[in-house]
């Protein structure tokens, strides 16, 4: 159930909770591993019927999906997702490409998280864990669009990456501060040219310029 609600929870509509991995764990029981189709039904799940919901305050929303986008994640990485190289068959590759899309809708909450709850006090919203998450999710994309990229498996299917840039220019943005130059030189060239890292590239000059 949310965080400080006094309902239980209804059969069928419990969503994994996140859990940390340790080493009395053992091997994860695949019983309990959510395949993809399932992985996808649940983020629709989380955004239209819990984040979209009004029946507990934002924050309280964004603990418990914060919470069960990590979990999902995890299964993605239980399941060995994304796979990498050449080779894939075509049913891998869709797998893969549901990875991607989860994750771009994973990083994406995390954005507007941080903008709609900004103005949250530290005891209802952790900006830091938010950030966290949110470097995770743009690692992760980042390392996936680049080995699609270097397998070519996508142009062999007629298949792109529609968000690649969106997302190139977010991972920028945390680090307008930090490595720019050393991360935006990674930047594939058409890529680079796109609006998005172009808005970012302009936005680092004119940050340097008045520093």
């Amino acid at each position: 159930s949310l965080p400080g609600s006094q309902q239980q929870p209804r059969a069928g509509w419990v969503v994994k909770s996140y859990h940390r991995p340790s080493a009395a764990d053992g091997p994860a029981d695949p019983a309990d591993i959510r395949p993809p189709a399932v992985l996808v039904a649940t983020m629709d799940f989380l955004t239209h019927c819990v984040l979209d919901s009004e029946l507990q305050p934002l924050a309280n929303r964004h603990k418990f999906v914060r919470d069960r986008t990590r979990a999902l994640r995890q299964d993605l990485t239980y399941q060995g997702l994304p796979s990498h190289g050449r080779g894939r068959t075509r049913a891998e590759i869709d797998a893969d490409l549901v990875c991607v899309d989860l994750h771009e809708r994973c990083a994406r909450f995390h954005i507007l998280s941080a903008h709609r709850l900004c103005e949250e006090s530290t005891e209802n919203f952790e900006p830091q864990q938010n950030m966290e998450q949110l470097d995770k999710c743009l690692i992760s994309l980042r390392s996936m669009y680049r080995d699609f990229r270097k397998s070519g498996v996508l142009s062999e299917h007629g298949l792109r990456l529609p968000n690649e840039a969106e997302f190139e220019a977010y991972f920028l943005l945390t680090h307008l501060l930090d490595e720019f130059l050393f991360y935006v030189a990674q930047v594939p060239p058409d890529v680079y040219a796109a609006a998005p890292v172009q808005r970012v590239v302009r936005a680092f000059h004119t940050l340097r310029a008045n520093n």
